[in-house]
């Protein structure tokens, strides 16, 4: 495989067939409905930023009526990706990749850019290229705003380059960071589980030697001293 230099910096080198664009060449930020707009009575989905967590997992349990949810907040769908723009959730890492939702449409916070891949991208690939901590550091430089309240602006999304292989293996990528970002999580979680068993079991020796349940031998000494 051949690379070449891509002229941003923080992308550095890529394959040689990987096409260049502009993001809002191969999506559509701040999309509307892509069908008939919902009736007034219609159930929606309804996902504040605290629905969104760091790793791309959205809860999507809330649903109200159409005319019940606020007006102003931006609409998804399946198959977009959304993008946190406020820091510091920006920076953190909210966004997901809308894989399902249990109504036509939702509606998230207005902290929320929406992005809805066109024919060249696929959309877990533009969710993970947007997740990327190399982009956020990018995007962090160009936010705007009073300190605490900062955003990256529609420009700079839209704006921003990518590079693209064929939708096949953009496919292909997806699959495989799914497969082992799965294997992280659930290696991440075993870790958690035995950092708390540990923190009970310190809490527990300090509670049993200061009050004397347990009773500290030369044995205990002797197996200490060898660390």
């Amino acid at each position: 495989m051949y690379f070449k230099y891509s002229g941003i910096d923080w992308i550095g080198r890529i394959p040689n067939e990987w096409r260049s664009f502009r993001i809002k060449d191969v999506a559509h930020l701040s999309p509307g409905f892509s069908s008939k707009a919902p009736s007034l009575t219609e159930l929606c989905t309804v996902v504040p930023m605290e629905a969104v967590s760091e790793k791309g997992q959205m809860d999507t349990s809330t649903v109200e009526e159409y005319d019940l949810i606020s007006n102003g907040l931006p609409n998804f769908e399946i198959g977009d990706a959304i993008f946190a723009k406020i820091t510091p959730c920006m920076e953190n890492g909210k966004g997901a990749y809308v894989k399902a939702l249990p109504t036509r449409y939702a509606f998230g916070s207005t902290e929320f850019h929406v992005l809805r891949p066109g024919f060249r991208v696929n959309g877990k690939f533009l969710y993970y290229y947007t997740y990327n901590s190399f982009f956020r550091d990018y995007a962090e430089v160009d936010m705007t705003g009073a300190a605490g309240q900062k955003r990256v602006s529609s420009r700079f999304l839209n704006y921003s380059r990518i590079y693209l292989p064929l939708i096949g293996e953009q496919k292909q990528i997806v699959e495989y960071l799914d497969s082992k970002i799965d294997m992280l999580h659930v290696l991440q979680e075993n870790l958690s589980n035995q950092i708390s068993a540990l923190e009970q079991y310190r809490k527990s020796l300090i509670h049993e030697c200061v009050t004397g349940k347990r009773r500290i031998i030369e044995e205990d000494m002797r197996v200490v001293q060898q660390y």
